[in-house]
């Protein structure tokens, strides 16, 4: 049964299992349904039909007074990846009675594919098998038997009839005609009584919308660190292929995260930067670093069979992934990435300038392997950014928020028009992130309050820098800020 999501399968399965029975044809009846949906089955069952069913739970299989649950009920719900990974239960299920109807939900998930010169069989195609042989009728329910893939689908409807469906699928050759073992309605074809259509049409459109300032930061941002990271790995694993992998998939994850909410980038964005650093920390006293970051590498396995799992075990892999993949094969490298090097590379970089470059700017200070940013009350008082020959991002915040504090909104609106309206903007940005810094991570109230006075009072300095006069006095400086 193939009928789109809400046309009635579960209606349809139940008006089964009523009938049947009347008609003595079912005393035994097996539901295998997705973890998450088993709940909803035995809901539905009782609340529409008056039918009872339980739930196979652990503590069910351990207090069989038969040695075997399936015995036991007659009427029973199992989730379908317990049955997967139980390989005694599924013992358990073959030496049980014979089953008149098994229904299986979700049946999609029992998937298999052509995969180079052979098939690649889950294991929960191998239990669509095992329970076809092991009961009198089989229906599979699922919105989604297609995926695009004539010969998975055939695969697929295997299930039902391997002598048809069996066997080399060979392309403009072997086609499958489903007809007679296949339903699938669509909502638009369903109708009432009087002929009106059930459900209401269907317009699909692309909504447009424009990204706020911060969203669009945040956007770019994150686009930028990906990036950076994927030429990270064409320099530092280009051999490496599992390396390559595991990193490729952390990034897509960050990406794919981006566009769920500001709160799942966050979220995932600090926990990597907590456990590299606790990696580092951990490498720089031990010679465990390698291994440690290789534990994912070793899921090879687990990840060519992603769709076996259920969702809450994707989400902790995918976590475990995007925390810990990572191109540095060295301490120094990771270091780079997220120690105290990596930090100041992050923070004063503009525009690509690395930060062997900014050491000529004398804003950093670098002995014995270590590197550290010059607070605000280091550098240089008498900065000049005009004949500023290594000009950073970094001084530009800095020195914005000194003339703030020390000469008000005139002397910072002076300074913020010779910075010029290419680099303003940049330390507009590293004032809100400095903010972000100082507030949440460092708990600094009062180093966070100087760049969010900054950050407060940026379109009226601009509009004082605007209105400033050049020393002629002929015309005014324009700021496109």
């Amino acid at each position: 049964m193939a009928d789109d999501p809400g046309a009635g399968k579960t209606i349809i399965v139940g008006l089964l299992i009523k009938e049947l029975p009347a008609r003595g044809d079912l005393e035994r009846c097996l539901i295998v349904a997705p973890g998450n949906l088993v709940e909803q089955w035995q809901d539905e069952f009782g609340e529409k039909f008056g039918l009872e069913f339980d739930i196979m739970t652990r503590d069910m299989i351990e207090a069989s007074r038969s040695g075997n649950p399936f015995d036991d009920r007659g009427r029973l719900i199992a989730r379908l990846d317990m049955l997967t990974r139980n390989e005694k239960l599924q013992e358990r299920l073959i030496r049980s009675a014979k089953w008149d109807l098994i229904v299986c939900d979700e049946a999609h998930r029992m998937s298999a594919s052509y995969f180079g010169g052979g098939i690649k069989y889950t294991k929960r195609y191998r239990i669509g098998q095992l329970i076809g042989g092991h009961c009198r009728h089989l229906p599979l329910m699922t919105a989604t038997p297609y995926n695009g893939k004539e010969e998975d689908f055939q695969l697929f409807m295997a299930l039902i009839d391997a002598d048809r469906f069996e066997g080399r699928f060979r392309e403009g050759v072997h086609h499958s005609d489903s007809k007679d073992m296949m339903r699938r309605l669509t909502k638009e074809g369903l109708l009432r009584f009087d002929a009106r259509p059930l459900f209401p049409e269907q317009r699909a459109r692309t909504a447009k919308y424009e990204l706020s300032p911060g969203e669009a930061a945040l956007y770019t941002a994150v686009t930028d660190y990906v990036r950076n990271e994927m030429d990270r790995v064409a320099r530092f694993a280009a051999d490496d292929g599992r390396k390559r992998v595991n990193v490729g998939f952390a990034l897509q994850i960050l990406q794919r995260r981006l566009a769920s909410s500001p709160a799942a980038i966050h979220q995932s964005l600090r926990r990597r930067r907590e456990r590299l650093e606790s990696e580092l920390d951990t490498a720089r006293h031990s010679a465990k670093f390698r291994a440690g970051l290789h534990a994912v590498a070793d899921r090879k396995e687990t990840l060519r069979h992603i769709d076996e799992y259920e969702q809450r075990e994707i989400d902790d892999l995918e976590n475990l992934i995007v925390t810990s993949a990572t191109t540095a094969a060295t301490v120094e490298q990771l270091g780079q990435e997220v120690g105290d090097y990596g930090t100041a590379n992050s923070i004063v970089t503009a525009r690509g300038i690395s930060v062997e470059g900014v050491k000529h700017a004398g804003i950093i200070e670098s002995a014995g392997g270590k590197v550290r940013i010059l607070t605000r009350e280091e550098i240089e008082r008498n900065w000049e950014p005009e004949s500023d020959r290594h000009l950073t991002v970094w001084e530009c915040c800095q020195n914005l928020v000194r003339a703030l504090e020390q000469g008000g909104q005139r002397a910072a609106a002076l300074l913020l028009r010779k910075i010029g309206p290419y680099h303003a903007a940049d330390a507009n940005d590293y004032a809100y992130c400095l903010y972000d810094i100082c507030a949440i991570r460092r708990r600094d109230a009062a180093k966070a309050a100087a760049y969010n006075d900054l950050i407060a009072v940026r379109p009226e300095l601009t509009r004082q820098a605007a209105a400033i006069r050049n020393s002629d006095g002929d015309r005014q400086q324009v700021m496109d800020l």
